[in-house]
């Protein structure tokens, strides 16, 4: 009985450490200076059950105003956490993660990867993000299977400083109306 308990043990451990992978990387990400990037991505994917587009992550974060908005609009949406991380010089890779507990689905025609790049780690009020574009279309391989499934992307949109967008971005009133406010203080002191 230890036998066939011990060689059931050993096919269960070979099953779970041969199943299907992903690999993803990101290159040539610079800030809006047009340095290398050093900040963090959070990683999306376009079909299975946590699928998203780049218009609703973007339309999420379209009214963030300070760290603790961004991180409640990223709460409401479905990032792979295992293919999320730092972001050094410029590039990501992640090689030979578990393609199911990535939250990849198996056996899917053009899954495609793409990532919401923010210059800093952990996420401040003054931060910036940025939105990559979408990497080349993949057909995953089932889970069963000891194929891994490798998403690239190079790149080239980060480069301009007008494609990032500020978390913490003032709000037009406020900085009219103090502009008004100094320039009334300004006309009271010179008269008296």
């Amino acid at each position: 009985m230890k036998k066939l308990v011990l060689t059931a043990a050993i096919v269960c451990a070979t099953v779970m450490s041969h199943a299907a992978t992903v690999s993803w990387s990101i290159s040539g990400l610079q800030d809006s200076t047009g340095a290398a990037l050093n900040g963090y991505a959070y990683t999306f994917t376009t079909k299975g059950d946590s699928a998203t587009t780049i218009a609703a992550v973007t339309a999420a974060f379209a009214s963030v105003t300070d760290a603790k908005s961004f991180n409640t609009a990223l709460g409401g949406l479905s990032y792979l956490s295992d293919l999320s991380g730092a972001v050094s010089g410029g590039a990501i890779k992640f090689t030979k993660v578990d393609q199911a507990s990535a939250g990849i689905a198996e056996k899917t025609s053009n899954t495609q990867l793409f990532a919401l790049v923010v210059d800093s780690n952990p996420v401040s009020d003054d931060a910036n993000w940025y939105i990559t574009g979408l990497s080349a279309g993949k057909k995953t391989a089932a889970d069963s299977t000891t194929t891994d499934t490798a998403f690239s992307y190079t790149d080239t949109g980060s480069h301009t400083a007008g494609n990032w967008k500020a978390v913490a971005a003032p709000e037009p009133t406020s900085g009219l109306l103090m502009l008004i406010g100094m320039a009334g203080l300004a006309l009271r002191r010179k008269r008296a």
